[in-house]
């Protein structure tokens, strides 16, 4: 799992009214994305690691650390294995890079 989740490069992504919808041209899949993970999805900026996904959750809803931290985990592992990110290292690593 990456240290600092990034977009797969090549990977499209839509607000649809409300709904996000990622689509990865390499494996020809598109995901449409429920709530927390698309609130997670809007978070990836190649700069916030894990921690910090969680606890912006944990500011902008009403829910517990421990709570957030799972949510964000899981749904990090569900992106890499559905190939919308890459396995990246730290930010320092990719200074510039903002993501998709």
């Amino acid at each position: 799992m990456p240290a600092v989740p990034r977009r797969a490069d090549g990977v499209i992504w839509d607000d649809l009214d409300g709904h996000i919808v990622v689509f990865n041209p390499a494996t020809k899949h598109a995901v449409a994305l429920n709530e927390t993970a698309a609130a997670i999805w809007l978070l990836i900026d190649g700069i916030r690691d894990e921690a910090a996904i969680a606890a912006e959750l944990c500011a902008r809803y009403d829910v517990d650390a421990l709570e957030a931290h799972n949510a964000v985990a899981m749904t990090i592992a569900q992106f890499v294995g559905e190939k919308l990110l890459d396995d990246t290292g730290t930010p320092d690593e990719r200074s510039g890079s903002t993501g998709a």
